[in-house]
């Protein structure tokens, strides 16, 4: 195949849906998966409006923090240990 074959087959448009769709398959897939779920113990908790900081455990999912409570039981997160240290909104 010469160089303006293979030019001309880039340029099609169903070579770039296939392109498209093959490049998107990986996101796709992680797209579907739940995400991952972190959970922070023995933590100080300032929620950055108040003078006081809060023994608390913090459970993440994906992004979002979805509790603050002592004692969380998260089956299947991802366990760290605080330490005692402070945790802080931003």
């Amino acid at each position: 195949m010469n160089l303006e074959k293979e030019i001309s087959l880039i340029e099609k448009p169903v070579f770039k849906l296939v392109a498209f769709v093959a490049l998107s398959m990986p996101f796709a897939a992680s797209a579907e998966e739940s995400p991952a779920t972190t959970l922070i113990t023995n933590v100080m908790v300032w929620d950055g409006t108040s003078e006081e900081l809060v023994s608390a455990d913090v459970l993440i999912e994906g992004n979002l923090v979805k509790q603050v409570t002592p004692d969380i039981s998260a089956a299947g997160a991802t366990v760290i240990d605080g330490n005692g240290g402070t945790v802080i909104p931003g």
